[in-house]
């Protein structure tokens, strides 16, 4: 997975969605995206996934630089083609 912006590092990458030159053959990085602790704006440490918060998740997998600052990512790259 790779962005097509040099200066935007893995977290700005995913949280806006994961759209690089590569999306076409390997989808966009957010689906990827497993698990993420997240420090919400309540000051609450998450760790959120889709079982334990669905709709966070999601919201995270698009808008997730809104909704808190993300401490660690957790992928699964087990389906790449």
């Amino acid at each position: 997975m790779a962005g097509s912006c040099p200066t935007v590092v893995i977290g700005g990458f995913t949280l806006a969605g994961g759209h690089g030159t590569m999306t076409s053959y390997y989808g966009l990085a957010s689906h990827y995206l497993k698990e993420a602790r997240v420090v919400t704006p309540e000051g609450e440490i998450k760790d959120i996934n889709d079982e334990s918060d669905p709709e966070y998740m999601k919201n995270l997998r698009g808008a997730g630089h809104s909704l808190g600052i993300v401490l660690q990512f957790t992928f699964d790259y087990s389906s790449i083609p």
